[in-house]
């Protein structure tokens, strides 16, 4: 018997007698070579298993990871964005109460008086020059400038509509609609407060005050608004569009 000599497994590393035919570790036929010396282990040995002259597994650098990481974020953030998950709760402008029609649609904004409308507005002031005191003409004149962006002219005729009419509630949230426009969110918040004061149960003058509120870095006091507004009507489409900002600011 041989003394003091090993064999090595070609396959786990095991080191068996030299006598051995078969590994004690893992049972594959052991094969004995002229190289192998006592207590020396092949080259390539080591505790993976199988064919000695396989490939070993290609090792990622951590460059390579954290490329890898930063692509997978990348592609994740794209998805969440297109998907709409980073999406700002949309707040729409306030209503304007002269521009609401009997099914409560909201008013679109326009981009600008054509020449019709700017004809329409100097024969308007033409009148209200020439008889102060018509007040029909004036409030319509105001009207008028505020849907067509002319804001500022719009809150002279308002003022001087409402030295004659001050609780006229739909002209006060008009006017404050205005104010809103001019980005003057305290004294938009001042008029509508004064019109639902008036009148409580005005709607679009509670929900006009969640908008402006909202605008004005005061979330907590936009949800009561909304919230005042649905109460007095959950079913209208202004019931309806309150519900929605109060459920996607919450």
């Amino acid at each position: 018997m041989t003394k003091n000599k090993t064999i090595v497994c070609s396959v786990c590393g095991k080191e068996n007698d030299y006598n051995n035919k078969f590994c004690s570790e893992c049972g594959t036929k052991l094969q004995k070579q002229s190289d192998v010396k006592t207590g020396q282990k092949p080259k390539n040995s080591g505790n993976i298993r199988g064919n000695a002259n396989a490939t070993r597994p290609k090792v990622i650098s951590s460059v390579q990871l954290i490329g890898i990481i930063v692509f997978l974020l990348a592609v994740s953030g794209f998805l969440l964005v297109i998907s709409g998950q980073f999406d700002t709760p949309k707040v729409t402008t306030p209503v304007n109460q002269n521009t609401q029609v009997q099914d409560n649609s909201f008013a679109e904004s326009h981009g600008g008086a054509d020449l019709k409308t700017l004809q329409q507005i100097k024969d308007l002031e033409d009148i209200v020059k020439e008889n102060p005191e018509d007040l029909e003409s004036t409030v319509k004149l105001a009207h008028l400038l505020n849907d067509n962006g002319f804001y500022k002219k719009a809150l002279t005729y308002y003022e001087k509509y409402l030295a004659k009419k001050p609780k006229d509630v739909d002209v006060l949230i008009d006017m404050g609609v205005c104010y809103f426009e001019l980005e003057n969110y305290d004294k938009a918040i001042e008029i509508m407060e004064k019109a639902v004061s008036i009148n409580p149960k005005h709607q679009i003058g509670n929900f006009n005050l969640g908008i402006v509120n909202y605008s004005a870095n005061n979330p907590e006091k936009a949800k009561y608004w909304w919230k005042k507004a649905i109460e007095i009507d959950p079913n209208s489409r202004i019931g309806q569009k309150a519900k929605e900002l109060l459920e996607n600011n919450n």
